[in-house]
């Protein structure tokens, strides 16, 4: 036995000890040793033969096993009944046994078994290494017999299968071979002895057992048999053919063939490749038939293979052109695989180059040559890296690779730069800059260039005139500020697309109608000329808006919404709408002219002249804006044009000292404090009052107009009619008091009469007639037309007249002049009635009336 150094110490340690313990000196000592725990190892091995099942699994570790735990192994699989484990230890040969008992594992399922070595405990030891161990198991199906049927049979024949096991038959009928060949395996049936005088052939005497036994075995005999042949074309190899499964024949040259067993009358042939040659297909035609004769007219035809040549392309950017053996022209404009439209023989040479490098860019090859085998060639390596332009050169692009110059900004100068007309060929900045483009000089030469790729960081682009032909820049990262005067009509439709910072935009004295847009950053300023018309265009993501002087512009109603931050104008300015919308007026912006059709617009704190289109149009004030800023209106003409104009605070509006022309309706939200309001002069015109937290003081225009006044508030208001006849409709909810002022002759006449809605409806309202009421009677009259109803009147009223107090509430029940009417002696002829006095027609909600609600 030879020991190591480390076994030697440990024992030259124990002898020592054992020789302490004796000299005790007369007392007892008791000796207690540790080793420390050692590393172990474990070898797990199974008795499954092939594919088979196990019957059980070991594990041997190299040191004792104590204890094993009960999930030491999993069973699992597709089993129909997985078999159960039962662990057992042989502490004593280091050896855990797990006997795999019952289940039910059929043909085409799997058992898997799954040990954890680390699921022991061990004596003075841990494993070291371990890891999980796994196998699968498939269960194979079940073998199957081989069977068949024989004909025309007059002796004994002698059947064999795959070169084995034999089967004599004498008669004809049915056959079998005695051993069941297993499912999934080859079998091959051949004659193995003729019958005296005859000769026998198998037909379907070859293929793959499956799950079910194998029945189709046909044996004719006859005493006339022939030989099968026919012809090879095109063959370049050695080529192995097969009759029937068994008879075999190798062919090295192309011409006639003739298979060496010949095939008895009325058996079926077929002719079918076993080994193709190399390099070649080779197909049979008229191959299969029924034997009634010799067969010569089987024939064979090969064809040599071809196959791609192909790879990977990385680092490319744009149009990389590629030849194969000098002819085959392939274009690639995408990293990845690739492969020539055009395959290679087999045996025959490829070669890959380079025919167009890609624009700023070196690409090589790798891979690209040899000789091709009986498979795709896939590993070209085609690797391109960027280059970039410089001063003082010229750069040509390749017709139809849209083609993209790369550089710095300082690389224009004294370069000229070409690019295709029928291309989109781009320029990219590697640096930002200033530079005005395509000077000849310090921006270059620059023709049919379409898109200009600015880099992160602050760039100035200006352009020296519209020969470059460049349509599109798309900013960087930084602030970009990009002048499109002297672009000529190449930007018209362009596309403008600036980066994320701080970014500015010139647009000239033309119609635009592309995509001009600034990025995230939120001081993005746009630049307008004199003319300028971005109505068609789609703009957005600008902040500021700057207009030259005195300048008009031209832009859709949707697009102002965008400019939030300053609004720099320096002398009178005019927007002009192109269509019909909502539209709020901008800080300096003074003159608006609105387009035919339907309108909204919200005026600002600027002196505004606002004129509307043909259509309905809508104009919101503020009070103040009113008071403080309008300069004029004009609805305009075709519709039925409104005035909104927002709370008044104190504040006395007064429209008929405004220029104010085709407007139908005024709308006011009412006023917050004492306040009064002289609505625009024009007959036909409606005022929408609606009173607030103040009382207000309300002043009808010339010509006739209508009233309507709303909301509930308590606070009093006072009504000052025009000359003409109005209509003045009063609250129907609320409990204000509201005091009517009527005018005209005397306060009112007979031919031009007043209509008052929802008198004292609610509250106490009041009519301020000049003369207080002594007393209010009322009568009736059956029916009055309009015709004639102030005659009636007049009549009824004569012979009851002694006053100028006395006042009627009158009733027509029927014809056209069918209504309420209140009337009041204010004249001075107290004896009938005239056209001094007062007189209205009351309609709506009429409240009970009393001497109270008419006075001085």
């Amino acid at each position: 036995m030879v020991f190591g150094w480390k076994q030697f110490t440990q024992l030259a340690l124990l002898g020592c000890l054992f020789v302490l313990s004796a000299c005790g000196g007369g007392g007892s000592a008791e000796l207690q040793l540790n080793l420390p725990l050692q590393g172990a190892s474990v070898q797990i091995t199974h008795d499954a033969q092939d594919a088979t099942r196990p019957a059980q699994i070991m594990a041997t570790y190299s040191a004792r096993v104590i204890n094993v735990a009960t999930d030491f192994l999993v069973v699992g699989g597709t089993c129909t009944q997985a078999p159960a484990p039962v662990i057992s230890v042989d502490t004593a040969r280091m050896l855990v046994t797990v006997r795999l008992s019952g289940g039910n594992c059929e043909g085409g399922q799997t058992l898997t078994l799954t040990v954890d070595p680390a699921k022991v405990t061990l004596e003075n030891a841990t494993l070291a290494n371990t890891a999980i161990w796994t196998r699968s198991f498939a269960i194979s199906p079940t073998s199957q017999k081989i069977s068949g049927s024989i004909s025309w049979l007059a002796g004994t024949v002698v059947l064999r299968i795959n070169g084995g096991e034999t089967v004599t038959v004498a008669s004809d009928g049915s056959f079998a071979f005695p051993t069941p060949v297993r499912a999934g395996s080859f079998y091959t049936v051949t004659v193995d002895t003729q019958p005296v005088g005859q000769t026998c052939s198998v037909s379907n005497g070859s293929g793959v057992v499956g799950t079910s036994p194998v029945e189709k075995l046909i044996v004719m005999c006859s005493t006339d048999a022939y030989q099968v042949g026919g012809t090879v074309a095109g063959l370049t190899g050695t080529l192995e053919l097969v009759n029937n499964g068994a008879d075999l024949l190798a062919i090295n040259a192309n011409g006639r063939f003739i298979f060496p067993v010949p095939v008895a009358y009325g058996a079926g042939y077929a002719v079918t490749v076993r080994t193709q040659p190399i390099g070649q297909t080779c197909s049979v035609s008229r191959g299969t038939g029924a034997m009634g004769g010799p067969v010569s007219d089987v024939a064979v035809v090969c064809a040599t293979n071809a196959y791609k040549v192909g790879g990977t392309a990385s680092g490319l950017v744009g149009t990389l052109e590629l030849l194969n053996n000098g002819v085959d022209l392939w274009a690639i404009t995408a990293n990845g695989s690739f492969a020539f439209p055009t395959s290679v023989a087999f045996g025959s040479p490829y070669n890959v180059t380079i025919k167009t490098q890609p624009l700023n860019q070196t690409c090589t090859v790798a891979n690209g040559s040899g000789t091709m085998g009986g498979a795709n060639v896939t590993n070209v390596t085609l690797v391109c890296a960027t280059s970039i332009f410089s001063a003082g050169n010229t750069y040509n692009g390749a017709s139809g690779a849209g083609d993209v110059f790369t550089g710095p900004i300082a690389g224009l100068n004294g370069s000229t730069f070409n690019g295709n007309a029928a291309d989109t060929d781009a320029m990219t900045f590697t640096t930002a800059g200033s530079v005005n483009l395509n000077n000849g000089t310090t921006g270059g030469t620059l023709s049919n260039i379409k898109v200009l790729n600015l880099a992160n960081g602050s760039n100035t682009i200006t352009f020296a005139n519209a020969t470059s032909g460049v349509t599109t820049v798309v900013g960087g990262t930084g602030n970009d500020v990009v002048d499109l005067a002297n672009t000529g009509n190449t930007f018209l439709a362009g596309t403008v697309n600036l980066g994320t910072g701080s970014n500015s935009l010139t647009l000239e004295n033309k119609t635009y109608t592309g995509s001009y847009t600034s990025g995230s950053g939120g001081n993005d300023t746009l630049y307008l000329f004199n003319g300028t018309n971005i109505a068609g265009a789609s703009v957005s993501g600008f902040e500021n808006l700057v207009v030259a002087s005195n300048a008009t512009v031209t832009m859709a109603p949707g697009q102002s919404s965008q400019f939030i931050g300053t609004i720099t104008a320096a002398g009178t300015e005019t927007i002009n709408l192109a269509s019909s919308g909502t539209f709020n007026a901008l800080p300096n912006i003074e003159n608006y002219n609105l387009a035919n059709g339907t309108n909204n617009f919200s005026s600002a704190n600027v002196p505004v002249t606002v004129v509307g289109g043909s259509g309905v149009d809508v104009f919101n004030f503020t009070a103040n804006q009113i008071i403080n800023f309008l300069t004029s209106i004009d609805g305009g003409g075709g519709g039925t044009n409104i005035l909104n104009i927002g709370a008044t605070a104190t504040q006395s509006i007064d429209l008929s000292t405004k220029v104010i022309s085709n407007i139908q309706i005024v709308n006011v939200a009412g006023s917050v404090g004492t306040a009064s309001f002289t609505n625009i002069n024009g007959a036909g015109a409606t005022l929408t009052y609606t009173k607030s937290t103040g009382d207000n003081t309300i002043n009808l225009g010339s010509g006739g107009q209508t009233l309507n006044l709303l909301g509930s508030s308590s606070t009093s208001t006072t009504v000052t009619g025009s000359p003409a006849a109005d209509t003045i409709n009063l609250p129907f909810s609320g409990s204000g008091s509201e005091t009517l002022i009527e005018t005209g002759a005397n306060m009112s006449n007979r031919t031009q009469i007043d209509t008052v809605g929802n008198f004292n409806a609610t509250g106490t309202d009041y009519f301020k007639t000049g003369v207080n009421a002594t007393s209010v009677g009322s009568f009736i009259i059956g029916n009055a037309d309009t015709g004639n109803y102030l005659t009636t009147i007049g009549a009824g009223l004569a012979v009851v007249l002694n006053n100028t107090g006395q006042a009627y509430l009158i009733t027509i029940q029927t014809g056209t002049a069918a209504g309420t009417y209140l009337f009041q002696n204010t004249g001075s002829n107290t004896a009938q009635f005239d056209n001094t006095d007062f007189f209205v027609q009351l309609t709506g909600t009429i409240g009970t009336i009393s001497t109270g609600n008419l006075i001085q």
